[in-house]
């Protein structure tokens, strides 16, 4: 049985870069830098109605929820120039085209979603294109309710995702605490944020929570490549969870549910850390 729902974005980057305690950042970097006229260059490469120059679009998609931090407000411009492009691929064909035309005139791209994350993941850092997903292959979310997997782009809202899986009996295995309408599963894959569910089932990482993901190459002969979790002696599936597009964007995966229990939420306070961990524990 399989039950069809709709999506919304994705999140992805290249290359990452030291920055705040630690925190990395990422910008694909295709070469050694773009020449001269760019951007007449790739609106002759690409339907030139979907090459955005607005200046309010482009500064508002060129981030995400870090910049809210005090310790970044102020910096924030230095730290995270802002793209000169924007670019929203409706389908793989779009997203093929952009990446290869990208790739050859050597300019900076970063991939993202609804940018509701607060790790500086959707944040350009050496200024040049932003890819945003949220109209890629839209009403592509299913669940098979059989064996409890949902098929999805990357680009699946995690509350779409979710609300496919609870009508027919399942629900996401890790999610995270507090779900906003727009966030991606894209973004959620490319940060591998833990949350609600880690306790039983671990990280994305774990083993069994993936069943499959297909990756487009960031290349200037993108290829779409297929891993498995049932490939001998390889863990691919690892490579990309976590690594915010870094090594490939990805374009569909699958990922295992669980069966949905009905819950009631409580707030818990507890006088010091190690209370909290000892309540958990037992």
């Amino acid at each position: 049985m399989l039950v069809k729902s709709t999506l919304v974005s994705i999140n992805h980057h290249r290359r990452p870069k030291r920055l705040a305690k630690g925190r990395a950042v990422a910008t694909i970097a295709t070469s050694e830098g773009p020449a001269d006229g760019w951007i007449e260059k790739l609106r002759k490469r690409l339907d030139p109605f979907k090459v955005i120059e607005t200046e309010e679009l482009v500064r508002g998609r060129s981030r995400d929820t870090c910049w809210r931090h005090p310790l970044l407000r102020k910096e924030f411009d230095k730290l995270f120039p802002v793209a000169q492009v924007l670019i929203e691929p409706e389908n793989a064909h779009d997203l093929r085209n952009c990446i290869e035309a990208i790739s050859e005139l050597g300019v900076p791209m970063t991939l993202r979603g609804a940018g509701t994350g607060s790790f500086s993941g959707a944040c350009t850092t050496r200024g040049g294109v932003i890819i945003d997903m949220s109209k890629y292959m839209l009403e592509d979310v299913e669940v098979d309710a059989q064996r409890g997997i949902a098929r999805c782009s990357p680009g699946a809202s995690l509350f779409s995702v979710r609300q496919a899986a609870l009508a027919v009996g399942w629900d996401m295995r890790i999610y995270p605490t507090a779900i906003p309408q727009e966030g991606t599963i894209g973004g959620f894959i490319g940060t591998s944020i833990w949350g609600a569910g880690s306790l039983v089932y671990g990280s994305l990482q774990s083993p069994g929570n993936f069943h499959g993901i297909d990756v487009m190459s960031v290349t200037k002969h993108s290829e779409l490549l297929s891993f498995k979790d049932d490939l001998q002696g390889v863990d691919p599936l690892n490579c990309f969870l976590g690594t915010q597009g870094t090594i490939g964007v990805i374009s569909n995966l699958e990922i295992a549910l669980s069966p949905s229990i009905s819950t009631t939420s409580f707030v818990f306070s507890f006088p010091e850390l190690r209370y909290t961990t000892n309540y958990l524990v037992k």
